[in-house]
């Protein structure tokens, strides 16, 4: 059962154990068994990605997970330590997005609990993840925000240009953290943010779509002050 959205900081979206995203999709694994449908669980506070399937449930970490696009509604699902992957098929565009873009942000923050996000060299990593969610924003754009508020183009066009300083002459990582500082400040009031759910029993928070963009950037602004503050 869903209840209505409410509003919350991006921080608290995915630090609190509650918080969730939550899809279901039809499933063809790799030899061409079609599969009831799966139910994925992401729980952004553990950075674990949870595949329940009837009364059984695999957790897998996030950092052993690849996805895929493959055409507006299917993603290939990969187990990065081993052969198994699976082709899920999800009802709408919308829905294969949001769970690339929910994937990628789990990633992102499990990348955070490493060394490798306090080193400055871990600006390729930056760079990486805002190429993600760019895309997760141009995406978002056209299937939906676009609808809610042109002012949502923003987040294109800041993210956008922030790449294209890596890309080319290397970014000044100060005003990188105060371009996805001023972002995640503007549309703060702007995202509805979480709906509760309940699963097995127990109230869950789940992100609305446009709420995993705004969580994405707070993501890397925290990402680009830990690479800010390992070169002082």
């Amino acid at each position: 059962m869903i209840a209505k959205s409410t509003s919350a900081s991006a921080e608290s979206s995915v630090c609190d154990e509650r918080s969730i995203c939550i899809f279901t999709a039809a499933v063809s694994v790799s030899n061409g068994f079609l599969e009831p449908h799966m139910t994925v669980v992401v729980h952004f506070s553990r950075s674990v990605i949870a595949l329940r399937q009837e009364r059984a449930i695999i957790e897998m970490k996030a950092s052993q997970v690849i996805v895929q696009p493959q055409g507006q509604t299917d993603v290939l699902f990969q187990y990065a330590l081993g052969e198994w992957s699976a082709c899920y098929s999800f009802t709408s565009e919308l829905e294969a997005v949001t769970f690339v873009g929910a994937i990628r942000l789990v990633q992102h923050l499990a990348v955070l609990q490493t060394p490798e996000a306090y080193s400055p060299a871990s600006d390729a990593l930056l760079s990486q993840f805002t190429k993600y969610a760019l895309d997760y924003a141009e995406e978002l754009w056209s299937l939906l925000l676009w609808q809610k508020s042109y002012k949502f183009h923003d987040f294109v066009d800041v993210l956008n240009g922030i790449l294209s300083d890596f890309n080319t002459k290397g970014a000044d990582m100060t005003s990188v953290v105060g371009k996805f500082t001023d972002l995640c400040t503007r549309f703060a009031a702007e995202v509805s943010v979480e709906e509760k759910v309940e699963l097995d029993g127990v109230t869950h928070y789940t992100m609305t779509p446009e709420a995993v963009l705004l969580a994405q950037t707070w993501i890397l602004q925290q990402h680009a002050t830990c690479i800010q503050a390992s070169r002082f």
